[in-house]
């Protein structure tokens, strides 16, 4: 149950089409034959929509946890999660090449930041706007 409700909020809230244009740029790089940093940019932007469902699905968990002390220990779990997915592709990745991890670090921050405007400019605002009113 807990599942389907966090899937259910996280899919609502990420972007799918938000880190298309850098997964095109990573096709376009390996096209024009930079093929490990354009793989990692494809990579990068892949684990952008990961870490962005498990931030979406982990925020909605601790808003409803009711307990602050609560609501911080599930986000930081998340967290951590998070950096440990990350970590590994990052070892992953060096194991291949050098040039692959700094373009999945690239294709990551710019996918990443994307997504977060995406939901800022489609209904985030909307709903800071709401929660300021009293």
């Amino acid at each position: 149950m807990l599942v389907s409700r966090w899937d259910r909020a996280s899919h609502a809230r990420v972007n799918p089409y938000a880190p298309l244009p850098v997964l095109l740029a990573g096709v376009a790089l390996v096209a024009a034959g930079y093929r490990d940093v354009g793989i990692g940019v494809a990579v990068g932007s892949l684990l952008a929509v990961v870490n962005s469902l498990l931030l979406s699905g982990r925020v909605e968990v601790a808003a409803e946890s009711g307990d602050v002390a609560r609501a911080l220990l599930i986000m930081q779990a998340g967290l951590f999660v998070t950096f440990a997915i990350v970590g590994a592709a990052t070892v992953v990745l060096v194991h291949f090449s050098v040039p692959l991890a700094v373009g999945s670090a690239i294709g990551f921050g710019v996918a990443q930041t994307l997504i977060l405007a995406a939901f800022y400019w489609t209904h985030g605002r909307a709903e800071v706007a709401a929660g300021r009113q009293v």
